[in-house]
């Protein structure tokens, strides 16, 4: 989180989000079906979606995502929870890796932690509002904007906001990871907060199994796919004041349709 002195609130937007590293081991010998639409595989690889907890709405969501698609492909599905620490699931992925012979494909969901601007937030609505307090009594009208990189940190810090009677005069923008989208929607339809950035869970939890699927059955090659197949930023969405509304209603759709075979849909060019 870091306090904002000037005006102008211009700044290069860092897309961290949840950064998912797919791995994916290659089926010896499989033969591929066509079923209706989807592609399928006999013997096919159990999916599993690695993420810290399924009591997070955000991961919930991603998990329905990649359920999803394994039910397009007819294939099974697991969930594997870290509770935000990767050595704890280990004994059950090393455990599902033996039952299914490496016939597997992982995706590793995590949030990355690092300090961001001037202090960290830990990510937490209850650090934000501490942090936020002690810069209200430190700097008082000298701050007129902050900004925090999820939707957590946001809510604490207009907690604070509130206690200190700064509702509307310093602005707050959330650069949101889905983590409290249910939470920070209130705000910004007030607009004490000004905008979050939202992924896509849903749809992130699917196509990231659909990925390395496809890779892994050979339908695509990684290796032979342009750069910006490989390494790429995805659409994201900038929720507003004018449309929080339809955002809140996508949220809340039950088996959302995803043209799952259509991989790049939400490319948003090369990383670099």
């Amino acid at each position: 989180m870091k306090p904002v002195t000037n005006n102008l609130l211009s700044r290069r937007l860092a897309l961290l989000g949840s950064l998912g590293m797919i791995g994916y081991t290659r089926i010896a010998g499989a033969s591929r079906v066509a079923v209706g639409s989807s592609l399928l595989t006999k013997g096919g690889p159990l999916l599993v979606n690695l993420l810290p907890s399924l009591d997070n709405p955000y991961y919930a969501r991603w998990s329905e995502g990649g359920e999803a698609f394994a039910r397009f492909q007819g294939l099974k599905y697991e969930v594997c929870e870290t509770q935000g620490e990767l050595k704890e699931s280990l004994p059950k992925l090393s455990s599902i890796i033996r039952s299914t012979k490496g016939n597997l494909i992982v995706n590793i969901v995590g949030i990355p932690r690092s300090l961001l601007g001037f202090l960290s937030g830990e990510w937490e609505a209850s650090t934000a509002f501490e942090i936020t307090r002690a810069w209200l009594a430190k700097h008082g009208s000298k701050i007129n904007g902050i900004w925090a990189a999820n939707d957590r940190m946001a809510i604490g810090a207009l907690e604070a906001l509130r206690v200190y009677r700064a509702v509307g005069k310093v602005p707050v923008t959330a650069i949101g990871i889905d983590i409290a989208p249910e939470d920070v929607l209130g705000p910004i339809r007030s607009g004490e907060i000004l905008a979050t950035v939202e992924w896509d869970a849903y749809y992130d939890g699917g196509m990231g199994l659909a990925l390395a699927y496809l890779a892994s059955t050979g339908f695509i090659d990684p290796g032979a796919e342009p750069d910006r197949h490989r390494e790429f930023y995805e659409t994201i969405q900038l929720v507003t004041r004018e449309n929080v509304d339809s955002w809140d209603a996508y949220l809340h759709t039950r088996n959302p349709q995803v043209q799952w075979k259509d991989l790049w849909v939400r490319n948003n060019g090369q990383i670099f």
